[in-house]
């Protein structure tokens, strides 16, 4: 299952960040990076690739456009997925 939440059309030039509601996930679910992820109120990111990364509730997540291109809903976990 894939399904395209947002694309870098749909985020004005002005903002740096959107918000991604993530209600619909699970809560032992997890937001996947290419190094690194989220999983609740953690963020695992040893390399330090995602310092725009912030979570603002326990229901959003807000990411900077550069990582916004593609959000993959897979059935465990959502993929962020750079273009």
């Amino acid at each position: 299952l894939k399904t395209r939440l947002a694309q870098q059309t749909d985020i004005p030039a002005n903002e740096s960040f959107i918000s991604v509601p993530i209600s619909y996930v699970d809560p032992d679910k997890c937001l996947v990076f290419l190094n690194g992820f989220v999983c609740g109120n953690s963020v695992f990111d040893p390399a330090g690739m995602f310092p725009t990364v912030q979570l603002t509730d326990p229901t959003t997540i807000v990411v900077s456009r550069a990582l916004a291109n593609a959000f993959s809903v897979q059935t465990n976990y959502i993929l962020i997925e750079i273009n």
